[in-house]
């Protein structure tokens, strides 16, 4: 994982960041992060200490989907 500016990450074309703060807890964290990126992302987080970001509409569960659509099956199946 890389740390740097979300900036100069975005310039890159990343596909999602990771969020954390040494101090904020992290119900804070996802509130001010959800506040800040509005309609243009999508912000979660699965109870680990960060938050996540991805493109607006872009989740696990519509991953998940559209893989059993194509016919994948997890080796966890």
């Amino acid at each position: 994982m890389r740390r740097d500016d979300a900036v100069a990450l975005r310039r890159e074309g990343v596909t999602k960041l990771i969020v954390q703060h040494a101090c904020w807890p992290l119900e804070d964290l996802l509130e001010i992060t959800r506040a800040h990126a509005g309609a243009l992302a999508s912000v979660t987080h699965s109870g680990s200490n960060f938050v996540e970001v991805a493109a607006a509409g872009v989740t696990k569960a519509l991953v998940l989907e559209r893989l059993a659509h194509l016919g994948f099956v997890p080796s966890w199946y």
